[in-house]
């Protein structure tokens, strides 16, 4: 069975390093990264990342290419 496809936003991207919310979108994380459920991500989203702190940036560039529906080629 295909893993399945979860969209995220900047702000889950964002929760891994906030304190409220760091818990939870760590472990969405880890499932993207073990490749148990595929990220998908917009235009826009990755736009916005460019923008944001390395921290957030690495984030998003942690997810294998394989696991996303719209891979991050550059985020620097």
């Amino acid at each position: 069975m295909k893993p399945r496809r979860i969209y995220i936003d900047t702000s889950v991207v964002g929760g891994c390093l906030d304190p409220e919310f760091e818990e939870a979108s760590l472990q969405l994380f880890e499932l993207f990264r073990a490749g148990d459920l595929v990220a998908v991500v917009s235009r826009l989203v990755l736009s916005e990342v460019r923008r944001a702190p390395p921290a957030v940036r690495a984030m998003l560039a942690g997810i294998p290419s394989a696991h996303q529906c719209c891979p991050v080629k550059k985020l620097g």
